[in-house]
C-alpha cells in the first residue's frame, strides 16, 4: 500500500520495524512531532523497483533505532526506500544503504545530530555508506562505542559526513576507504587510525574544515 501512517503519540517497538511500501510519519495532522524507537533492526525498501516506495519521515523528532543493536545493522535502506532524517536527534546501532540502482535508494541524515552507539559486530561497521544516495544535511555524526571498528562512506550524493566526532576513550576507528569530512573532525576522546585493517592498507584522511583533537 501507498498509504501514509502518521504518529499520534510516541512509539517505542521493541522488535523490528519494517517498511516495505507506504510511509510512516513522525507528525500528525495537528503538527506534534512524536519521538519513535525501535529496539530491533529497521529495514526501508521492498529491494526492488523504483524510488520513494517506502519512506520513513523523521520530520524534526528524536528518533532511536537499534542503538544497542549489534547482531545486524540497525538502520538499512534498501532498494525502493528513503530514510528522511529531518533535524531531530538521532541515535542508532550501524547503518547500511542496500541496492542495486544508487538513484532508488536514498538516505538523508538529519542536520542535528546522528550518534551510533553500536556497531554491527560481525561486520565491524560502524557504517556501510557504499551504494545508493547519501546526504550529510550539513548535520554532525557522532561515534560513541568503546570499540575498534570501521567506517564506509563511497555512495552516490555527498562524499562524507559533513561534521564527524569522536566520543569515546575507548574507541579506535578507522576508515575502509578514503575518507573526506566536509566540514570539522572533533576527537573529543578515542582514536582516528588511517589504517584499516579490514582493507589491509593505509586510507588517506581529508578535512575540509577545522579538526580538533
Amino acid at each position: 500500500s501507498s498509504r501514509t501512517f502518521t504518529l499520534e503519540k510516541n512509539l517505542t517497538i521493541g522488535g523490528n520495524l519494517t517498511i516495505t511500501a507506504g510511509e510512516l510519519d513522525t507528525v500528525n495532522s495537528g503538527g506534534t512531532d512524536w519521538t519513535l524507537t525501535v529496539t530491533g533492526k529497521t529495514i526501508i525498501g521492498p529491494n526492488s523497483g523504483a524510488a520513494d516506495q517506502a519512506t520513513l519521515t523523521c520530520n524534526d523528532s528524536d528518533i532511536s533505532l537499534g542503538a544497542a543493536y549489534t547482531a545486524d545493522y540497525a538502520l538499512e535502506v534498501k532498494r525502493g526506500g528513503t530514510f528522511d532524517g529531518g533535524s531531530g536527534t538521532h541515535t542508532s546501532g550501524a547503518l547500511k544503504v542496500t541496492t542495486d540502482d544508487n538513484a532508488n535508494a536514498k538516505f538523508d541524515f538529519t542536520s542535528g545530530v546522528h550518534t551510533i552507539t553500536a556497531e554491527y559486530l560481525s561486520q565491524n561497521r560502524f557504517f556501510e555508506l557504499t551504494a545508493g544516495t547519501v546526504t550529510h544535511s550539513n548535520g554532525t555524526i557522532t561515534l560513541d562505542s568503546a570499540v575498534d571498528t570501521e567506517i564506509q562512506w563511497t555512495a552516490n550524493g555527498d562524499g562524507g559526513p559533513y561534521n564527524l566526532i569522536l566520543n569515546d576513550s575507548g574507541m579506535i576507528v578507522r576508515a575502509r576507504n578514503a575518507l573526506t569530512v566536509l566540514n570539522d573532525l572533533t576527537i573529543t576522546a578515542g582514536t582516528y587510525n588511517t589504517y584499516s585493517s579490514g582493507g589491509g592498507a593505509d586510507k588517506d584522511l581529508k578535512v575540509t574544515g577545522s579538526t580538533q583533537v
